[in-house]
């Protein structure tokens, strides 16, 4: 009887002696990381996460320019770049007994155009004009500003200008013709306030109207330039 018992107990312990090896064997091994973040997915798993990438500020970090970044290298641009346009008169002209205005437009960082309107209101004491008792001029002007230096409308410039007008000289009228070469300096103070100096040369041709000798009335004058104005 015990010899039959014997093969039933060795049948019932192998299976238990295997159960306690085998949870010995797990315990023994070491628990699973946790899921950081940082971990790079297999590539064997098509529904794995992206890898984890550092910012910018981190080592390993891609930078790349920020919102706050542009906007601050954006404002410094605009602040480098004066007023577009300008508005000045010129006090130097009354020597000449003309009163005169003019709006100037920057078209860029080197180039302006500008525009003028002036009326000579009495006969000035100087050749040509002292010829005729009596001598009126009103006429406009456009100018090409050619910036050497700083931002137009400031900085040093070269400018040709031409003028057409309107001209009564006692009792006789005439158009005229105006071409001009300056060359001057323009500030802002404030990016409000304008001062330009300049000087140059003039000359002015009436076909309407002769001179003491029977030619037609010419001439060539120095001319200075004293702006004072205002820029918006």
């Amino acid at each position: 009887m015990r010899r039959d018992r014997a093969p039933m107990l060795v049948a019932l312990a192998v299976p238990l002696l295997l159960h306690v090896w085998v949870g010995r064997a797990r315990a023994d091994e070491p628990a699973p990381a946790e899921d950081t973040g940082n971990a790079t997915p297999s590539n064997d798993d098509p529904y794995a996460a992206p890898a984890y990438a550092p910012p910018a500020d981190e080592p390993g970090g891609t930078e790349e320019p920020s919102g706050a970044a542009y906007n601050s290298r954006l404002f410094s641009l605009l602040e480098e770049r004066p007023p577009a346009n300008v508005i000045v008169w010129n006090p130097l002209e009354l020597i000449l007994h003309v009163v005169s205005f003019e709006y100037e437009r920057a078209l860029g960082r080197h180039v302006s155009l500008a525009f003028g309107a002036a009326a000579m209101v009495s006969r000035p004491n100087i050749s040509p004009f002292e010829s005729f008792d009596s001598f009126r001029f009103y006429g406009g002007t456009a100018a090409v500003r050619f910036f050497l230096s700083g931002h137009a409308p400031r900085g040093f410039w070269l400018s040709p200008r031409v003028g057409l007008g309107y001209v009564k000289a006692d009792s006789e009228t005439s158009g005229a013709l105006e071409l001009d070469a300056l060359l001057g300096y323009t500030w802002l103070f404030g990016d409000v306030f304008v001062l330009s100096v300049g000087g140059g040369v003039s000359y002015t041709r009436f076909p309407g109207l002769k001179d003491d000798g029977g030619d037609t009335l010419t001439g060539i004058l120095p001319i200075g330039r004293l702006a004072l104005g205002f820029a918006f």
